[in-house]
């Protein structure tokens, strides 16, 4: 597909020429799929969980940034249609073996204002486990379970936490607060 491009800096009009657009799909970046739940509850709230589930494999190595990107990119939308203070990234279904760029789940759900983490929990199966384990070392024992029901008390737990966070850092970003002198 051709498309004639101009823009407008100022009062000058410029041409671009023929820019050549390709479509693109989330299936041509990854093979994996992906489905949303949230957890049902009162009406005109926020769900308490949202739940991201994989399916398929992950590419070895950089060959898997493309589904790296995916899972990035599913879980993002996810969190913009249907926000939840907790999310939960299911990969029991995800035959995961190794590749670095998967470290980078352990990124959703965080703030850039705040520098805070939204409650974020990852629930693994036999496909994942050993590698995520190898992979996240430090990090595993504080997101990954073997449940949802692990996954939604992991979450609960940590929602507590993100909430005292919050609380510690408001009087810090209000306009005229006194500085930090704690630390």
């Amino acid at each position: 597909m051709a498309v004639q491009v101009s823009y407008s800096f100022g009062r000058k009009r410029a041409r671009m020429g023929n820019v050549r657009l390709r479509t693109v799909t989330y299936s041509d970046l990854s093979a994996l799929r992906h489905e949303v739940a949230v957890v049902d509850g009162p009406q005109f709230q926020p769900p308490e969980f949202l739940v991201v589930r994989y399916f398929g494999s992950y590419r070895d190595g950089s060959e898997g940034t493309p589904d790296a990107k995916y899972i990035l990119a599913a879980s993002a939308a996810a969190r913009e249609a249907w926000w939840s203070r907790c999310t939960v990234l299911d990969f029991r279904e995800l035959v995961y073996r190794w590749g670095d760029n998967m470290a980078w789940v352990t990124q959703i759900g965080r703030d850039g204002v705040t520098k805070l983490q939204w409650p974020l929990a990852i629930v693994v199966g036999d496909g994942c486990r050993d590698a995520l384990r190898s992979l996240l070392r430090d990090e595993y024992a504080g997101l990954c379970v073997e449940s949802l029901d692990e996954a939604f008390t992991l979450c609960r737990v940590k929602a507590e936490e993100h909430e005292r966070q919050l609380k510690q850092w408001r009087p810090r970003a209000e306009p005229g607060a006194a500085p930090d002198t704690a630390g």
